[in-house]
């Protein structure tokens, strides 16, 4: 987990140049180049929904669970990240960490002001049983995902 902590802002500085020298490159682009952008990493935070999933170890965020994780507590969440990704200025490339799977992302960036920027959503499956993944949300007005793949990183201990 801290070594996904120190990777993951390479991950993002890779993005964001691959992005803006692409910009550059592009003799017809609708993308001001001057114009800030926000680029963001955020800890979510065990954002699970309510749904027992056979195949992770997501039992705690269930309505039965240690946690009582139900959808009263599932929304109030999502409505304090939006709060929070608000007061960070609603960033135009934001990875995030420790989310259960693709429609929790797809719930964080149908909510209020998220909505309002129209966010798309990059999202693979980890391997970890836990059921915590990764993610990039990213503004579409700037941003057409061409293509995307999961690197598997692999670490050898001696």
């Amino acid at each position: 987990n801290k070594l996904m902590r120190k990777l993951f802002p390479l991950f993002i500085l890779a993005i964001s140049l691959t992005f803006f020298q692409s910009c550059k490159d592009r003799k017809v682009t609708t993308i001001d180049l001057n114009q800030d952008f926000r680029i963001g990493f955020y800890n979510v935070e065990n954002l699970f929904d309510t749904l027992d999933n056979p195949d992770k170890f997501d039992d705690d965020f269930t309505p039965t669970g240690k946690l009582s994780w139900n959808t009263e507590r599932y929304n109030k969440k999502l409505a304090s990240l939006d709060k929070v990704i608000g007061a960070i200025g609603y960033p135009t490339l934001l990875g995030v960490c420790e989310v259960e799977n693709e429609a929790v992302l797809k719930d964080l960036v149908s909510n209020n002001g998220m909505a309002k920027h129209d966010y798309g959503i990059v999202h693979f499956e980890s391997p970890d049983k836990r059921g915590i993944d990764n993610g990039l949300l990213y503004q579409k007005k700037y941003f057409t995902v061409e293509s995307s793949k999961k690197i598997p990183l692999e670490i050898s201990f001696m």
